[in-house]
């Protein structure tokens, strides 16, 4: 909340669809396009862990 309690919900969703697992699901497609795809669970944790290292586990 500290960090993004202010961001409106737009902006939100602007951040995140910037981030590779997000872009990964979608492929080629438009930001206008509809996407039912997931987002998997081991793209998501190679990002955070490239991202975030030891800090995500203290």
């Amino acid at each position: 909340m500290e960090t993004y309690g202010n961001v409106s919900a737009k902006a939100l969703e602007n951040l995140t669809h910037q981030d590779i697992p997000w872009k990964e699901a979608r492929g080629d497609l438009s930001p206008e396009v509809k996407c039912s795809n997931s987002i998997s669970k081991q793209s998501l944790k190679s990002f955070f862990n490239e991202k975030y290292g030891d800090k995500l586990y203290g």
